[in-house]
């Protein structure tokens, strides 16, 4: 059986309420939006696709090993922007930043891994984001609005996680979280 999978940092419920905010306002900009579920908002790593369980057990060792060894870093919610362009938006997100790189070298680092066990991973530059919408249809612009400027969380550990696709949506499930061992 294939299961639909990717790698990701999940954020906590009270900056997921934060964001919620954002989205809600932003939901009064226009139509033609598929806003993301709060409990959906995550920042991907790395998706999969879809993957035999003994391969899904390959990536597991992958990220059991490359958390080894890593120390908790802090993530902050920076920018409101938009793929591809602010003036022609198809996906709206909020750039994380991170001071440490840690999140951005350990996504490297799983990128070739998963190369070698024959994964194919998106070789376009990578830019730590959180979707918070895909544009479906002409006429929205972006408002002007204010990000808390005390919006971050930290980041201790990955997820392997399930995506199943549904009318209603998607569901995200944690397949296993691989937490970040510093010994």
């Amino acid at each position: 059986m294939k299961i639909r999978s990717f790698i990701a940092v999940n954020l906590p419920e009270e900056i997921k309420e934060e964001i919620k905010k954002i989205i809600d306002i932003l939901g009064q900009s226009g139509n033609g939006v598929k806003w993301v579920e709060p409990r959906n908002l995550h920042l991907t790593l790395h998706f999969l696709g879809w993957l035999e369980e003994e391969k899904i057990e390959d990536v597991k060792k992958i990220l059991s090993e490359a958390t080894k060894g890593l120390d908790p870093c802090f993530m902050k919610i920076e920018v409101l922007d938009c793929f591809p362009t602010k003036t022609s938006p198809r996906v709206i997100f909020l750039e994380c930043l991170e001071e440490s790189n840690l999140v951005k070298n350990l996504r490297e680092k799983i990128g070739e891994r998963l190369e070698k066990i024959g994964i194919e991973i998106d070789e376009r530059p990578f830019r730590l984001h959180l979707t918070l919408g895909r544009v479906k249809s002409g006429g929205f612009r972006l408002p002007q609005i204010t990000i808390r400027q005390d919006l971050s969380f930290e980041v201790s550990g990955i997820d392997l996680m399930r995506s199943e696709l549904t009318r209603e949506g998607p569901i995200y499930t944690v397949t296993q979280s691989f937490p970040f061992i510093n010994f």
